[in-house]
């Protein structure tokens, strides 16, 4: 039986955290701590923003209206200032490594590329 689509948000969150922990885990091969704390602190920054998306979106999709649209604009434009502000600390005054950064701040879009490869292969996506 496929799997229902309802589902695949929940999934996402769970493999984000999966994924997260495993490139945590694998960063520890560096014995650096700039880069082992740059993948954990870009992975928790990078989840942190998919949560914040999710909660704005349903919060969105809740009620229509003018209001709820410039509601969610500020709210994007929010989040991207917040991401601005976390990694000009993270890369400024914590020193973290900016390539051990960037691999997890990829957590989320590497999740939903191996979910969307995974779903093509299974044929749960056509692609035409």
């Amino acid at each position: 039986m496929p799997e229902a689509d309802d589902l695949l948000p929940a999934k996402i969150c769970r493999r984000n955290w999966l994924l997260w922990a495993g490139l945590t885990v694998a960063s520890l091969l560096w014995r650096s701590q700039a880069v082992f704390f740059g993948v954990a602190a870009g992975g928790l920054v990078s989840i942190g923003g998919f949560y914040w998306l999710r909660w704005s979106l349903a919060k969105l999709l809740a009620g229509a209206g003018e209001q709820k649209a410039r509601g969610y604009q500020f709210t994007v434009l929010l989040r991207l200032l917040v991401l601005a502000a976390a990694l000009f600390l993270l890369i400024g005054p914590a020193r973290l490594s900016p390539p051990a950064l960037a691999v997890g701040l990829s957590v989320v879009v590497l999740n939903i590329m191996g979910l969307a490869l995974e779903r093509i292969i299974k044929g749960r996506i056509c692609i035409s």
